[in-house]
């Protein structure tokens, strides 16, 4: 019998030693040099930061939320067409850009890092595009350098930190640690967690989960994500949004469980030139579930902004 038993549980621990070899994507260097149309990375200070670059045009820098990567824009990129300049970056320590060091830590260090990226990539003023922490990101630098930020479009962003956050808990960052070492379950737990994120499921980019499970198996992602993101307190940044100049649409889905709508709205409110716009049908990704509608309003904003821009020199 205990021969059985033991033949029993080899067998089991072969099948799961095959299977996380199987679910386990290879390791991929990162390439240094700078970024060109399609993919490639941008060098900001000495670090190499991967960015989707695409059409010519305005041009658009879109910035993605945690535990994400640039390719959550994809589809919204693909619907804006060749006449808009996109670039999509995977932010300090997500997806393939810098790890570890790189990473700098709270939102106000995240702005210095979008203005010296931006400056590499010869960007001036641009549209910012940016999904709640992303959001978060692209607030701070609005309110920092206004002369460089057109129009806003934010998808469920904050301005403050969100009540609860567990991933704060100090019994739920070495849970997170503990699920992630382990290759099968961060695979399927970021699955999960991108699912109940939309209520479109179906429309989940082929690839998606392996573009997210393959940054988690980088070296030092994730000491990166407790040093930049988890450890520093999240900045209260209402007292700053009276200081964003730049016309700006809040876009929140009716199904966001992940975040309440009264975080959107704060947003909203307090800056000088703000609108909500609640898409029924969509969740927390309303990038993923209502692409169309992102596109549609990231081409509206652009272009109330230069009809605005001709009618002041008309009239000068």
């Amino acid at each position: 019998m205990r021969q059985v038993v033991l033949a029993a549980m080899l067998a089991a621990a072969a099948a799961l030693i095959a299977a996380w070899r199987r679910l386990r994507p290879p390791n991929e260097p990162t390439p240094a040099g700078p970024a060109a149309d399609g993919a490639g990375f941008i060098e900001v200070d000495g670090a190499s930061f991967h960015a989707r670059i695409a059409g010519d045009g305005p041009p658009i820098v879109f910035l993605h939320g945690f535990l994400s990567t640039a390719g959550v824009w994809d589809p919204v990129i693909d619907r804006l067409g060749p006449g808009f300049r996109c670039v999509a970056v995977d932010l300090p320590g997500f997806g393939r850009s810098a790890k570890g060091a790189s990473v700098p830590a709270g939102v106000w260090g995240r702005a210095e890092w979008l203005r010296a990226l931006l400056d590499t990539a010869g960007l001036d003023a641009v549209t910012l595009v940016g999904a709640s922490m992303g959001g978060q990101t692209a607030l701070a630098f609005a309110n920092r350098y206004p002369a460089r930020v057109k129009n806003l479009v934010l998808v469920a962003p904050f301005a403050r930190e969100p009540d609860p956050y567990p991933a704060r808990d100090a019994w739920t960052w070495p849970l997170v640690v503990w699920l992630f070492e382990r290759s099968m379950f961060s695979r399927r737990w970021l699955a999960w967690r991108q699912r109940q994120q939309m209520t479109r499921a179906h429309r989940l980019p082929r690839g998606r989960i392996d573009d997210l499970f393959r940054q988690t198996q980088t070296p030092g992602f994730l000491q990166g994500i407790h040093d930049g993101y988890i450890q520093p307190p999240v900045d209260d940044l209402r007292g700053h949004l009276a200081g964003v100049r730049a016309p700006v649409v809040v876009l929140w889905g009716a199904g966001d469980h992940t975040l309440s709508v009264e975080l959107s709205r704060e947003v909203a409110d307090r800056v000088p030139n703000g609108r909500l716009r609640v898409i029924a049908g969509a969740g927390h990704s309303v990038q993923l579930d209502e692409p169309e509608i992102v596109a549609r309003t990231i081409q509206s904003a652009i272009g109330e902004v230069e009809a605005r821009s001709h009618t002041e020199k008309s009239s000068a």
